[in-house]
């Protein structure tokens, strides 16, 4: 379980995204490579937001096997 730190970063992290997304508004487009890619980011900045959040976590040193 997260620590109450952690907790507040993460929802620190989302309102800070939400109001930078919200702000993008029509501008918030599709990201991506140029590897076709089935599973696109969403065009809705809250549940684009919540993408975000789960990128970061994933990538994060605790998440990350190192060898």
């Amino acid at each position: 379980s997260p620590t109450s730190d952690e907790s507040q970063a993460s929802l620190a992290f989302l309102d800070q995204q939400r109001e930078k997304l919200l702000a993008a508004g029509e501008r918030l487009t599709q990201t991506g490579g140029q590897i076709a890619d089935t599973s696109k980011p969403a065009a809705d900045p809250i549940l684009r937001t919540r993408e975000n959040l789960v990128h970061v976590l994933l990538n994060h040193n605790d998440f990350v096997t190192i060898r």
